[in-house]
């Protein structure tokens, strides 16, 4: 199905000549009427998404306005249980170590929480890149700005004020809406007819 950030607005008639808008343009790919400020057209989906971050081939959607928040939040929720997962692994570990440097032996038991720990220790420094996705995703959302835009454009000169960037993440709907904005084509008073699979 389409991305939850898609944008479902309407195509404009091939016969029909529609009126430029400063604050609207034209996608050449699937030939709809879009706002002209943050709206990309991913060539996996072939769709047009609002606020577009990057298509996920782990999530197999688009990454946009709609989806931006929960996707930001699994990360972060990701970060934080892997350190907490390294953490008491490697205390866990280290406990049992110094236990057998010490010519202590282990019941089967606790060799079993040994292998345990050690294979959670294992999957948390295999979790790290998620981390510092996250990271990168913080310093992004710190400088609003999306990950196709710092790819485009590099790091900007002038940055945002941290809490306007604060206000527009948590701006992003957690669960995404139903699209209620009139068809665009129409507001440009243009002859317009729904493309389908666009709702």
């Amino acid at each position: 199905g389409p991305s939850p950030s898609t944008v479902p607005y309407t195509m404009f008639s091939e016969t029909s000549a529609p009126t430029v808008h400063p604050h609207r343009k034209v996608c050449m790919t699937c030939d709809l009427v879009r706002p002209a400020r943050r709206v990309s057209h991913c060539r996996t989906c072939r769709r047009c998404v609002r606020d577009f971050d990057h298509h996920c081939p782990v999530l197999g959607t688009c990454v946009g306005r709609n989806n931006y928040l929960p996707y930001f939040a699994a990360l972060g929720s990701l970060s934080v249980a892997t350190l907490l997962l390294a953490a008491t692994s490697a205390v866990a570990l280290g406990r049992v170590s110094s236990r057998l440097l010490d010519g202590a032996s282990l019941s089967p038991a606790e060799w079993s929480r040994f292998s345990v720990w050690l294979a959670q220790l294992l999957v948390s420094l295999a979790m790290i890149p998620v981390a510092f996705l996250y990271g990168y995703h913080v310093q992004l959302a710190a400088r609003d700005m999306t990950t196709k835009e710092y790819e485009s454009w590099g790091v900007p000169t002038t940055s945002p004020s941290w809490h306007r960037a604060i206000r527009r993440l948590c701006a992003t709907p957690l669960v995404p809406p139903h699209d209620r904005a009139a068809p665009a084509a129409v507001s440009l008073g243009v002859q317009a007819h729904t493309r389908s699979g666009l709702t």
